[in-house]
């Protein structure tokens, strides 16, 4: 049994949040007291979860984003059909290209951002058409 720091009840150490550097293994908090705590420095710090998480993941504000989706006229970068809603980053440098629908930000990422083989793949189907005929070899 365990005493929570901030609404004062005594509770299973199992209702504590873990914590590795604490001797019991477990928080001061109670977890529903320390989600309290995190979504008020959430929105304290970073101006809510949404933010927190553009800032943690890309570095760029909610007001970032939506200058970006402005820009993009709300539409994916790539095939300017569907609505831009995922963040589009190089994952070895972290730098944000721009705003993607899922099929075009899942597209780059099955071909694993590597631009030769997003040409040879555009090669391919200029080759043998991409427009859904049927061109034998």
């Amino acid at each position: 049994m365990k005493r929570c720091a901030d609404c004062g009840l005594e509770k299973n150490l199992e209702e504590f949040v873990k914590n590795r550097s604490k001797k019991s293994g477990r928080g001061s908090y109670c977890k529903p007291c320390w989600n309290v705590r995190i979504k008020r420095h959430k929105q304290e710090r970073y101006g809510g979860h949404r933010n927190f998480l553009l800032q943690k993941r890309y570095g760029i504000t909610e007001a970032d984003l939506e200058r970006m989706l402005a820009d993009q006229e709300g539409l994916c970068a790539i095939c300017r059909v569907k609505p831009a809603k995922h963040v589009d980053h190089c994952h070895e440098t972290g730098i944000v290209r721009g705003l993607l629908c899922f099929g075009c930000n899942r597209g780059l990422g099955k071909a694993s951002d590597d631009p030769a083989l997003l040409r040879r793949g555009l090669s391919y189907l200029e080759a043998r058409g991409w427009h859904g005929q049927l061109q034998l070899w």
